[in-house]
């Protein structure tokens, strides 16, 4: 039995020196070489596997990467960013917290990814899950907080071609039976309305809700933003070296195992 347990804290040691040597690959020359997306996309398998450990050690440190690869890779992480999603979403809702809160930033990390607007191939997902009735309410949740993001900061043209979708989100949203969800969904609409190229779209869409949403979103307008979104909403979003922890020092001993004209005040 101990030497079960050491074989398991040397692979786990292993996992964690590969993850920051990935990280300082990146953050040094490797797009400099044409091979280097390529080669990040052969092993995203192996990304997943490290967001979805059980290890919460492993999993921060996967999510960091992630977080990585995504500043420094730019539009080249898009494809890549789209299949490492779905994991990262599974990990924000569970319950431990090291964990879901890594996948969670992480996630707010591909929203802020570049100056260019970020990986936009990865919305639709947010805005399909915003809207799905069966996905768990943080998954709901957290689809429409990303799509906040995402409107307060993303190029105006690109967000005008994706209008229909948020106006569906928002009436999914505030219709939602978990009241996080409604109240994170009214918030989007103030966040729409603030867009100048928006706001039109935000007036006809405050015009096609019911009358109890229409009352719950002008009471939302002096309710402050919870959290993290409140936080990345009302400053400049900070540089690469401060979205995450610096580099990891590897344990010691073991990892740990975890499983009508509206106007915003």
């Amino acid at each position: 039995m101990h030497h079960q347990f050491q074989y398991i804290q040397k692979i786990c040691e292993v996992r964690l020196k590969a993850l920051a040597t990935l990280q300082g690959v990146a953050l040094g020359d490797g797009m400099e070489y044409n091979a280097f997306p390529g080669l990040v996309r052969s092993i995203h398998a192996l990304l997943i596997a490290q967001i979805s450990d059980l290890r919460s050690t492993l999993c921060k440190e996967a999510c960091r990467a992630v977080a990585v690869l995504a500043r420094t890779m730019g539009s080249s992480f898009n494809e890549i960013a789209l299949l490492l999603i779905p994991s990262l979403m599974k990990q924000a809702s569970v319950k431990t917290q090291i964990m879901s809160s890594a996948a969670y930033r992480c996630l707010f990390t591909l929203i802020t990814a570049s100056s260019n607007g970020g990986h936009q191939k990865i919305l639709p997902f947010f805005f399909e899950q915003a809207g799905n009735k069966n996905a768990m309410v943080s998954t709901r949740r957290t689809s429409i907080e990303c799509i906040c993001l995402a409107v307060a900061l993303w190029p105006c043209d690109y967000l005008k071609k994706e209008s229909a979708s948020m106006r569906n989100a928002v009436k999914a949203g505030v219709t939602d039976a978990d009241k996080e969800v409604r109240k994170v969904a009214r918030q989007l609409f103030w966040v729409i309305q603030a867009n100048p190229v928006l706001a039109s779209d935000a007036e006809k869409l405050y015009a096609s809700l019911e009358p109890a949403s229409q009352k719950h979103i002008q009471q939302e307008k002096t309710a402050p933003v919870d959290g993290d979104l409140e936080q990345l909403l009302s400053k400049p979003f900070p540089p690469p070296d401060k979205i995450m922890p610096n580099p990891i020092t590897l344990p010691q001993a073991y990892c740990t195992t975890n499983s009508n004209t509206f106007k915003r005040s």
